[in-house]
């Protein structure tokens, strides 16, 4: 039996927006188990970041960090869960614009222009002013477009559209911008 060094490598972009998907291209014995992740920068385990098995086919689809700064890709063999191949690769911070009217009269649907990392669960919604994150209304996934339309709550008071995903916890809410429902 001869063994053979691992000869991996990466076909990925040297930098990607937080939050958002991007393809990998990998070489590697794609063995029983073995995947390609993203992790911080000096990591030493791998703790549930995005991932894609490499039996899954190539490229694969990883997801960025929400937190922007250095990471590295790994290509990590079998169920020992051996890193085999390493990449730099940086996250930049995403940016959110929302565009919509000032104001929009109760229960109207209305349009929102959008700019964001657009990824897994990313959705525009309307709510109170002040809410706690998590909270939503009437909202509509990125995914379907931009602008996206939601309608307005039937009560006039001060409200907020925001650009926000049930990934990341409290930091869900990625950016935010008044409106008022009169």
């Amino acid at each position: 039996i001869e063994v053979t060094p691992f000869a991996g490598s990466f076909a990925a972009p040297a930098s990607v927006v937080a939050g958002t998907a991007f393809q990998v291209g990998w070489k590697g014995p794609n063995g029983p188990q073995d995947y390609v992740t993203i992790v911080r920068k000096g990591t030493k385990n791998w703790t549930n970041e995005s991932f894609f098995y490499t039996h899954g086919g190539n490229p694969g689809q990883l997801v960025a960090p929400l937190k922007a700064g250095a990471y590295q890709l790994w290509y990590v063999a079998g169920a020992k869960a051996k890193v085999k191949e390493r990449q730099a690769i940086t996250v930049t911070p995403y940016k959110v614009t929302l565009e919509a009217p000032d104001t929009v009269a109760p229960g109207a649907p209305f349009q929102v222009t959008w700019t964001g990392p657009n990824g897994p669960s990313d959705y525009v919604t309307i709510v109170p002013a002040g809410s706690k994150p998590g909270t939503y209304t009437s909202y509509a996934y990125t995914s379907t477009g931009n602008p996206v339309t939601i309608n307005a709550p039937a009560e006039p008071g001060k409200y907020e559209i925001w650009y926000a995903s049930d990934r990341g916890g409290a930091a869900g809410t990625f950016g935010k911008r008044p409106i008022e429902v009169k």
